[in-house]
């Protein structure tokens, strides 16, 4: 009977993957079109990742589109195993160093090194020995290689068989060590003790009740670091090339749980907007929809930030971010209404699990044929579309001129005469100050202002040329408030310049300091004696 977790699927099957050159190209991230075949299956059956990397290299090439490795698998076995989660909750590890010991360990290490110092190869790069918690990962060109390179070695090793003689040498130096030297990936081998190979991952999920375990893998030939694995008597093995040739024999080997995949694809007439912040982002179905905002919710996550950004969202603040993608699915997703995706079908639903339901009763023809997503069948699948980015205007040729062009002052103005106030005029103005405020404004006497002459413009002169004007500097920042930048380093300041008799009186000041005649003081040594002869008697 299969364990309690996964009664809810309905192969008793557990499908176990390697990781380089199964679900990925060697060290890259995996496709979109495997992710979307591994959740189809993982529907009906349980699914495992088995790698020889750690589990943070292993994270890196299957945690993409926004999910965790250890949500997207059952499983994850790391280091063969020895790293290994359930449904997201770690098991029980191993250590290489407590086995093997730390002088035992010594010793293996400084022969690898010699070794890897005398070979005659290309391209070294760095980090050649790599310790992981149940293994020691061997290269000899070193991890940091790129892509190109590692290439080119793969290729180079075929033809020489460098990691072979360096295994084969390895043997025969440690026979007693009861150590497993494997073969995988392009540029490496892993060294690990004896029965802590792929196969030590079988004992997590032997005695769950499965019917059956199945393992991909590429490396199955003997001395690949698959092949123990894929030879056991107890898994079903599947040798594969590529991982496109792993997506095909999955299809081979559950076609109808794969077609109701891609008919639970709700296909929308009318593309769904994102909401999510300043997200434009339009998507064609409800299942595209779900992953590009559970990516928006994972890319929250790494910055420790839980919170809610669709517009109008009253429940924005959550503790993690399981909880957070929960509420994004109860209070969000669950309000697309979806039409049914087959042509001529004029149903819509307003929850998503209700289009099972719908195609067991009306469309169960075809639940069990392989119709491809593109048939006539379907209805017309609309393209995710990206916001549109409009081009910018282009930049003038001429250069724009930094000053302004305004016209002259050269409007004449009738001048006023002048007139000399009178003594009374001036005496009554200072009078007016101590006046009470009670006082008439307007004296007997008092002069008032002419009024200003009419302008005619008749008579004022046309401007035909115009004065040019610097315009005023900017500030970079444009706030004033700020202080402004101190210059750095300071400018100097500049050494008065020598008067032409500066230099002789330096010279005569210098030899009477020789002579004792002065010392610096400002006193004449014959005044000094004289001011200190009375003191001294």
């Amino acid at each position: 009977m299969t364990s309690s977790a996964f009664s809810d699927r309905p192969l008793k099957k557990v499908i176990l993957f390697d990781v380089d050159g199964t679900l990925t190209p060697a060290r890259q991230a995996v496709s979109r079109e495997t992710i979307d075949v591994l959740r189809a299956l993982r529907k009906k059956a349980v699914i495992g990742v088995v790698g020889g990397s750690n589990f943070v290299k292993i994270s890196e090439q299957l945690s993409v589109h926004g999910f965790p490795v250890v949500e997207e698998f059952d499983y994850t076995f790391a280091e063969n195993g020895l790293t290994a989660y359930k449904l997201g909750k770690p098991l029980p590890s191993q250590s290489f160093i407590q086995f093997l010991g730390e002088e035992r360990y010594k010793r293996l290490v400084n022969f690898i090194l010699h070794y890897i110092a005398d070979l005659d190869i290309p391209i070294k790069r760095g980090t050649f020995v790599e310790f992981r918690n149940g293994m020691v990962n061997v290269s000899p060109m070193g991890r940091n290689a790129t892509i190109e390179e590692r290439n080119e070695y793969e290729i180079y090793d075929k033809q020489h068989g460098i990691r072979t003689a360096f295994v084969e040498a390895l043997k025969e130096k440690f026979p007693d060590y009861g150590l497993t030297f494997s073969i995988g990936g392009q540029i490496s081998f892993d060294v690990f003790p004896n029965g802590w190979d792929k196969t030590f991952c079988l004992q997590h999920v032997q005695d769950e009740g499965f019917e059956e375990i199945h393992f991909f893998g590429d490396k199955t030939y003997k001395g690949g670091n698959d092949y123990e694995i894929y030879s056991d008597p107890r898994t079903i093995g599947h040798s594969v090339t590529s991982p496109q040739d792993t997506v095909r024999i999955l299809k081979e080997l559950f076609p109808n749980v794969l077609v109701r995949h891609w008919l639970t694809l709700v296909i929308q007439p009318t593309l769904l907007p994102c909401e999510w912040g300043e997200c434009k982002a339009r998507l064609n179905s409800w299942k595209a929809l779900q992953e590009h905002l559970r990516a928006h919710c994972y890319q929250g996550h790494l910055w420790e930030s839980h919170d809610c950004k669709i517009q109008k969202c009253a429940g924005r603040k959550h503790g993690t971010l399981q909880d957070l993608q929960l509420h994004v699915d109860l209070s969000h997703l669950s309000r697309v209404h979806l039409p049914c995706p087959i042509q001529g079908c004029n149903q819509i639903f307003g929850r998503h699990f209700q289009v099972a339901p719908h195609f067991e009763s009306n469309h169960a023809e075809l639940l069990d044929t392989a119709v491809e997503i593109s048939s006539s069948i379907f209805r017309p699948l609309r393209s995710p579309k990206r916001p549109t980015v409009h081009k910018p205007p282009e930049y003038p040729l001429d250069v724009t001129p930094s000053f302004w062009a305004l016209e002259p002052d050269s409007i004449t103005r009738t001048q006023r005469t002048y007139r000399a106030p009178t003594s009374s005029q001036s005496s009554r103005k200072w009078s007016r100050m101590d006046a009470q405020d009670t006082e008439d404004e307007h004296k007997e006497g008092d002069q008032p202002f002419e009024d200003l002459p009419v302008l005619d413009t008749i008579y004022l002169p046309e401007v035909n040329e115009f004065a040019v004007r610097r315009k005023p500097p900017e500030t970079t920042d444009g706030q004033l408030s700020r202080p402004q930048p101190v210059i750095y380093p300071l400018i100097p300041e500049q050494v008065p310049p020598l008067s032409m008799g500066y230099v002789a009186f330096a010279d005569r000041f210098e030899q009477l300091e020789v002579a004792d005649l002065i010392d610096g003081s400002g006193v004449w040594p014959a005044d000094r004696e004289q001011s200190e002869s009375p003191s001294d008697k």
